[in-house]
């Protein structure tokens, strides 16, 4: 299945990718078609896009994709040069010769871009420290100017998601281990207040303009909104009702005027209850809108994206065929889905800037 999908900043262009199979679709959101696809390995995740160039994880790596080429940066997929890696992954010299990092555990998990390209925050699944495999406590801040890891920022037991200002001022990490939210100096690379949430907080998104943090919390089942500057909690909202039992929350994503938050819902038990998107108000801190069904029980995490004007939202799912819901944002309903093929099936969507792993 594939690890993740990219919004370009015009709203353009959908890139997919495919965790287990390889390939990178490209798909035209104007017409729905397919228009292009990179080959990539078979166990390419995350991906995120500035619009110039695109960032895929591929296991413990991150590579670098010309988007306006639609190519691999420097022309080669197994080159050597298009790579971002950790010391003991055995594929990029001069982060070994400089030992600036210790080696990744599994995949890299999450990532997120400054808007002004120059930092690349991800998230690892596990690192090794003095030959010993440790859960993972950081995010590596990757300077795209260098293509080197330039800092590993503590910020707690088991991050899961991370966000950038758009100053690139600072940058939010939900850590699931302590249930709170990291606020990390993008200058000085540490951490400057923890703000609690609910339990397991699992995914992240900034509305840009109030300043708001929304966060999904795995324990309890509900979306937590933070006051970014003041670090403070604004509201928890439960996200579904008390007849629906086993389900929990995953990706969200901002409407580009603010005024709604949309988060994936999912059951994690009974093949009889489907998944679905909440619509969130952010004035009212309430649930104001489901939509239909968009997938069985075992779509775990439906990833989400929205398009540049906010009329359309994207979302993954699995079931009864691979594919991407089209869905009318402002009623939830489905107006269309995107057929993927074998060679790319979608598993989640990333919002340009920022990613997760469904994995």
């Amino acid at each position: 299945m594939a690890g993740g999908l990219a919004v370009t900043p015009n709203g353009k262009k959908l890139y997919v990718t495919n965790y287990g199979q390889g390939g990178i679709g490209v798909i035209d959101t104007a017409t729905d078609t397919l228009i292009r696809v990179i080959q990539s390995p078979s166990n390419a995740g995350v991906i995120v896009t500035t619009g110039s160039h695109a960032y895929l994880t591929v296991s413990g790596s991150v590579w670098v994709i010309n988007t306006q080429l639609g190519r691999f940066a420097c022309h080669d997929s197994e080159c050597d040069r298009c790579r971002i890696s950790c010391p003991q992954s055995g594929w990029s010299v001069g982060l070994r010769r400089r030992k600036l990092v210790p080696g990744v555990v599994g995949e890299i998990t999450a990532l997120a871009v400054t808007p002004d390209s120059g930092t690349l925050y991800a998230i690892p699944e596990g690192v090794v420290i003095d030959s010993t495999s440790q859960p993972p406590n950081i995010v590596f801040a990757i300077n795209l100017d260098s293509l080197t890891v330039s800092a590993q920022i503590r910020v707690g037991d088991w991050p899961s998601s991370v966000t950038v200002t758009p100053d690139g001022a600072q940058a939010y990490v939900t850590n699931q281990g302590p249930s709170y939210i990291a606020a990390a100096n993008g200058a000085t690379d540490r951490v400057t207040a923890l703000v609690e949430t609910g339990g397991f907080p699992c995914c992240v998104a900034l509305a840009r303009n109030s300043g708001v943090l929304w966060v999904s919390n795995w324990g309890g089942v509900t979306v937590s909104a933070i006051d970014a500057g003041a670090n403070a909690i604004l509201a928890t909202i439960p996200v579904v009702s008390q007849n629906e039992i086993d389900f929990q929350v995953s990706d969200l994503v901002v409407s580009p005027d603010e005024s709604t938050v949309y988060v994936s819902v999912f059951n994690n038990s009974s093949a009889t209850q489907s998944s679905y998107v909440a619509a969130i108000s952010t004035s009212s801190y309430t649930v104001t809108l489901t939509s239909p069904s968009t997938g069985n029980w075992d779509d775990l995490y439906q990833g989400l994206a929205i398009s540049a004007d906010g009329t359309i939202l994207y979302v993954v799912s699995d079931n009864p065929a691979p594919g991407v819901l089209v869905m009318n944002a402002s009623t939830l309903a489905i107006t269309a889905t995107l057929p993927v093929n074998a060679a790319y099936v979608p598993a989640n969507l990333a919002l340009t800037g920022t990613a997760r792993n469904s994995m």
